[in-house]
């Protein structure tokens, strides 16, 4: 049965806990800036605003505070609407600069492309045509046919022989090591 009215009561319970935590923060905080406003005034107005009805330090502290949280409060919706509003651009700023990156892509791949077409036909060809196909002239370059590239060649380095001798170290038995691409 308590389990069932803890689950039933228990918001009303935190709400209850945060609204005491609150007002005594809250408090403290006009307690504060009654003190404040005290320390600045000359006494003579502390002495006359003692003598009136009501606390009327208090009341200027409680003010005071409110037009603080006023003051944070508008700074901080202006901040959270700044915010919802970069939200609802930001998809469409990063669209447009994804579609900008894929054309700087394309057209970087399309200028290395024509380098290396470039090349390649001033090796097979001479400079004139490389230029031509450089510069983007009338001459296809893309129907030209690639050389054929040779063959595979085998794996390793070529070594014939590594000596086995000793090296001069502190450890005399040390020999060097032996790769892969050695044996």
């Amino acid at each position: 049965m308590i389990g069932f009215l803890f689950r039933r009561f228990r918001w009303m319970l935190i709400g209850a806990a945060g609204k005491e935590v609150a007002r005594r923060l809250s408090e403290r905080h006009v307690d504060q800036a009654r003190d404040d406003l005290a320390e600045r005034l000359p006494d003579r107005a502390v002495a006359l605003a003692d003598l009136l009805p009501g606390d009327l330090l208090r009341a200027a502290g409680t003010a005071q505070v409110a037009g603080r949280a006023a003051g944070r409060s508008a700074r901080m919706s202006r901040s959270v609407a700044q915010l919802s509003r970069d939200v609802a651009v930001t998809p469409q700023r990063a669209r447009r600069r994804l579609g900008e990156m894929g054309d700087e892509w394309a057209s970087q791949v399309a200028q290395d492309d024509r380098t290396l077409r470039a090349r390649l036909i001033a090796q097979t060809r001479g400079r004139t045509a490389a230029d031509d196909v450089l510069l983007g002239g009338k001459s296809s370059w893309e129907g030209d046919p690639l050389p054929q590239v040779p063959g595979s060649v085998p794996t390793g380095r070529p070594i014939p022989s590594i000596s086995r001798r000793v090296v001069d170290r502190v450890q005399r038995n040390y020999r060097p090591r032996r790769y892969r691409w050695q044996r």
